[in-house]
C-alpha cells in the first residue's frame, strides 16, 4: 500500500519503505521530521533524492539553489552523518551523472557565464577537453549530476 501524508492519523502504521525524492532539501529540520516520521511509520529503509552539493550546485549562483528555496544542503557526508543520527546505515550512494551539455546549460545561466572554482569550459573542444579531463581527475562538479540518491537501512 501507498499513503500519503494526509492518508495518516495518529495510529501507528508500520512500513517497510519510506520515500522522500526531492523533498528533504524543503525541510528546515530535517532531522526532527524524520524522527517523526520513523515514530509513526517504522520503516526499515529511508529512501532519499536530493540536489547533491558536491555537485555544480554547490559553486552555482541560481537562485533555486539556495535559501529560501531550500533549507538545507546535501552530499554524501551529510546523509552519513544523518543516518548515524537517526541509527540507520547507508546502503547505497549514487548520482545522477554529468555532461558537457548540463555544464555549458549551467555555465549559461551563470550571469558572467563562468562559475568560481571551475575552470573555463567554452563550448569548443577544448572545453570539452577540459570537462573529461576534470572527470577523469575526479573532480565532483564535473562527475556528480544534479542529485544524490541513497538508501539507508536499519
Amino acid at each position: 500500500n501507498v499513503l500519503f501524508p494526509e492518508e495518516l492519523d495518529d495510529r501507528a502504521v508500520r512500513c517497510d519503505w519510506l520515500c522522500l525524492l526531492q523533498t528533504i532539501e524543503h525541510v528546515d529540520k530535517p532531522v526532527a521530521f524524520l524522527e517523526r516520521a520513523i515514530h509513526q511509520l517504522s520503516p526499515r529503509f529511508l529512501v532519499m533524492r536530493a540536489p547533491c552539493f558536491e555537485s555544480l550546485l554547490g559553486y552555482t549562483t541560481d537562485p533555486l539553489s539556495w535559501p529560501p528555496h531550500h533549507a538545507t544542503a546535501w552530499s554524501e557526508r551529510a546523509f552519513q552523518t544523518l543516518s548515524q543520527i537517526l541509527n540507520y546505515r547507508v546502503t547505497r550512494v549514487s548520482y545522477s551523472p554529468m555532461s558537457f551539455s548540463g555544464v555549458r546549460q549551467r555555465l549559461v545561466r551563470e550571469s558572467s557565464g563562468k562559475i568560481a572554482g571551475i575552470p573555463d569550459i567554452a563550448g569548443n573542444w577544448r572545453g570539452r577537453l577540459t570537462f573529461h579531463a576534470a572527470q577523469l581527475w575526479g573532480r565532483h562538479w564535473a562527475r556528480r549530476g544534479h542529485s544524490i540518491f541513497v538508501v539507508l537501512k536499519r
